[in-house]
Parts: C-alpha cells; structure tokens; sequence
C-alpha cells in the first residue's frame, strides 16, 4: 500500500528558494510558468494601456506643476468647440447577462489527468518522474549534520519510451518533457527527503511493482564533442531493459549546489556529504520504474556539469563510464555560438575552483578579467585535466576521442559499447539499431534527417584568433 499523504508533506513556499540556473537553459519545468507570466502580463499592459490613454508621457507625469501650467495654456488659448446642449434620449432597459465566471488562468492549462489523485501514491506508483529541484541558501548547512533540509523536488509523467523509440528526436529529458502534455501545465512539489524515504519503504514492500535502478554507466563530455551520439546508442542497443535519463535537471542542480551557493551568493556554508545525499537520493529516484523488464540506467550528464564527475563516480564506483572529447579549438568554437553557450557563460559567470586554480597555475591569477574565450577555455582544459586523473585512477572508464572514435560511427558498436559499457552485441540486430541510430544527425537540440560526417565548424581556417589564443594559453601550444 501507498504511504498516505499525510505522512510526506508537499514541500511547503521556500522563503528563499534557490534554483541552479546557470548550468542550464530555461528549465523545462519553469517553461509553464513563463506562459504564465507572459499571459497575466499582457492582461496586465492592455489594462494599463487602456486606462491611461491619452494621458500625458510618463516623463512629464513626474513635474506635476509644469504639466498643470501647460493644461491651462491648453484651455485658454483653444477655442470653445463644445457641442450645444441636447435633450435627453430615453433608451430601452436591456438585460444584459453578467459576465461569464470564467478562470482566465485556468484557460491557459490543459485539464490536469490526475485531478483528485493522491499526488504522492503516484510516485510511488511510477507513473510520474522527477523534472526539477529547488532548494534554499541553507540546505547543505552543516549544522543538519551530514544531511540536508528544505530540498523540494518536482515531478510530472514524462514518456520515456519516445527516447527508446528514437532517441535522436529527443535526446534530452527537455525534449521528453516538452513532450508531455501533461508537464507542460502540470507538475506537483514534495520534500525530497520525505519523499525519498518513503519510496524506498514501498520498494522494498515483496508486492512491489516497483523497483530502482542504480546506474549503470555516466556519460560525461566537453559539449559538442559525441557524448549525445553514445547516449542515443545506449538507448536503442537493449531499450526493452535500458532507460537512459539525458542531462536531468535535477541532477544537474544537485551537482552544482555548493558551487552556486559560493559563487553567487557567498555562502561557505555548504557540507559536501549533504550534497552527495542528495545525489544519492535524486538519483535514486529518477533511476525508480514500474517496468519490470527496465533494469539498466544510464545518466548522461550535462556538459555543464562534468567538472563534478568526481562526485558522481565516487557515489557509485562500479559505474562505467565515458568523457567525450575534440579539438578545443573546435569545441570552444561550438560551444560560444548563440544559444550553444550555455557552457562558456556558466565558466565566465560561475566559475568552478577547479578552473580557477588551472588559471593560476596558467599565470592568470584573477578570473574575473578573462575574456570569456579564455574563461572557457580555461574550464575545458580544467575538465579535461580531471577526465584524466580520472581515468588514471579507475578502471571503469576511459576518454572517447570524437574525430577518432565517434565520427566513424564503427567504434561505437565494435569498442565503446562492448568494451566501455559492457554491452552484449553479438545479437546482430542490436549493431543494426545502434548504426542506424548514430546514422542520424542528433545533438543536444535534437535532430532529423542523415548525418554527412561533414561539419562546417571544423574548418579551422575559420576559428578566431581570440579561441585559439585562448587556448594555446590554457591547453598548451600543443592542443
């Protein structure tokens, strides 16, 4: 039986909540709030529009005297052209009907399927899914001793067989959730802690139908570099037992909290082992299913986040995993464009101790006054550095080169998947799906249509001199 709801408490209004945005676009579960908001604002500009017509400019409204002087030149020096006195007309009454009791608000959502329901019988059900997570300036404080307070986490249905269908046309938990009719209108709060020790009491009930999937393997990459490309074929090697969740938000905001917290808002006071908890939890909850046949989990992490692929790794050992990497002067060329960079403006505006300290040891002792060429650049070969101290010291992953290894598309099915993740090909059909899908041109916006193997970005003659100064500086003349 489902815990009753009075035994978790829907996380209640955070005074001070904090969301980490900087390592991410909008996120998918803010998008109905900006329809929202952009609805009740143009409610609100018709209003004003309407009462203030023909009123004066707002920059003369604030000299009331000058404005009351110039309305009196107005009527002494215009001439009288008022009408002459009419007599009265006597209309006919009209029993107009009042207005319509009508929720504009609620005009704007779709009818919400689980209207009634027990929000929290249905996670523990599965039919609904972890999308996003807030938490406040002192969750990680370590006055909770080890543990955090006040994270509230979000969840609605997403439909993660879209992904096991073609992974391609919606590489990422965003493109599940804009999806979903039912996320983009609908999504109920909970206290993550609360509610993660009460799914792990109805998992472990022998009449469960419900499971978790620890991880079985992390994806980790600089961003534009392939780490979409084994993701999308992880997904369709074995997809009957294999969910692949695609740079998460949840996990994103977990990985990130303690630096989010210094960074821009000055706050030390963040204890490390809360915010593994954390990472414990969330992951346990996004790795819980209904489906008795899905028993592989993959997490594909933002290329935002990689630089705490430490973390990750360190919560769940036996994982295997991959680092995607290219030629930074590509890579860094990619990752600048317009709404591609979300990973250089997150460098420039929230950097991470680690890039910090490579800077330094660069001869670039105050971050603040690198371009965000160089802050990028900076953070990449920072990441890189980690991806292989990380490699050196495990033996459960290893870095994939892209021009060598992914853009061919056979390493893929002959090494990575075999030999990196451990997953059986010899079923002639799975190499068939899995070439068939890395056939296809994908990234992280999604994607249609074949890929050529021809990439315009690639053509070095066209890279700045700002990019590749950059990274002579922080990757090395040799790069």
């Amino acid at each position: 039986m489902a815990p009753n709801n009075d035994q978790i408490p829907t996380a209640q209004q955070m005074e001070e909540g904090i969301s980490s945005s900087a390592s991410q676009s909008t996120p998918p579960s803010n998008r109905k709030r900006i329809i929202l908001i952009l609805g009740a604002s143009l409610a609100v500009v018709a209003s004003v529009a309407i009462a203030s017509y023909g009123n004066i400019p707002e920059e003369e409204e604030a000299n009331t005297d000058h404005v009351r002087q110039l309305n009196v030149l107005d009527r002494d020096s215009f001439e009288d052209t008022s009408e002459p006195d009419i007599e009265p007309i006597d209309l006919p009454d009209i029993d107009a009907p009042a207005p319509p009791d009508v929720n504009l608000i609620a005009m704007q959502f779709s009818p919400d399927e689980f209207e009634g329901a027990d929000k929290v019988d249905l996670v523990m059900q599965g039919k609904l899914h972890a999308v996003s997570l807030r938490y406040t300036k002192n969750s990680f404080s370590y006055a909770y001793h080890d543990r955090y307070d006040g994270v509230e986490v979000e969840f609605c249905k997403l439909d993660y067989d879209l992904h096991k269908v073609d992974p391609s046309a919606a590489p990422t938990l965003g493109h599940l959730y804009d999806l979903s009719s039912h996320c983009v209108d609908h999504s109920y709060k909970f206290d993550l802690a609360d509610l993660v020790a009460a799914a792990q009491d109805y998992d472990n009930q022998n009449d469960s139908l419900t499971h978790s999937m620890k991880p079985r393997g992390f994806i980790f990459g600089e961003g534009r570099s392939g780490a979409t490309v084994i993701s999308n074929a992880l997904g369709v090697a074995h997809p009957e037992s294999t969910r692949v969740v695609a740079e998460n938000p949840v996990v994103s905001y977990v990985l990130n909290a303690c630096n989010d917290l210094k960074i821009k808002h000055a706050i030390t006071d963040c204890n490390p082992l809360a915010q593994k908890q954390a990472f414990r939890d969330v992951t346990y909850l996004i790795g819980r299913t209904n489906n008795s046949r899905e028993t592989d989990l993959y997490i594909k992490v933002s290329p935002e986040d990689s630089e705490y692929m430490a973390l990750a790794l360190d919560e769940f050992p036996d994982a295997k995993w991959a680092f995607t990497y290219r030629d930074p002067n590509v890579v860094l060329s990619k990752n600048l464009q317009k709404y591609r960079n979300a990973i250089c403006r997150k460098a420039k505006g929230a950097p991470s101790d680690a890039a910090r300290e490579h800077a330094s040891k660069m001869g670039e002792d105050n971050f603040a006054n690198l371009s965000i060429e160089e802050a990028c650049s900076a953070h990449m070969a920072a990441v890189r550095n980690m991806a292989i101290s990380e490699s050196n010291s495990r033996g459960t992953g290893r870095l994939v080169d892209y021009d060598t290894e992914i853009k061919t598309g056979s390493a893929i099915v002959d090494d990575i998947l075999p030999n990196v993740f451990g997953i059986d090909m010899t079923d002639a059909s799975t190499g068939t799906r899995v070439s068939e899908q890395i056939a296809k041109k994908t990234g992280r916006g999604g994607g249609s249509g074949k890929w050529t193997g021809v990439d315009p970005d690639e053509d070095l003659s066209n890279i700045p001199s700002a990019i590749t100064n950059a990274n002579i500086k922080f990757f090395g003349a040799e790069n």
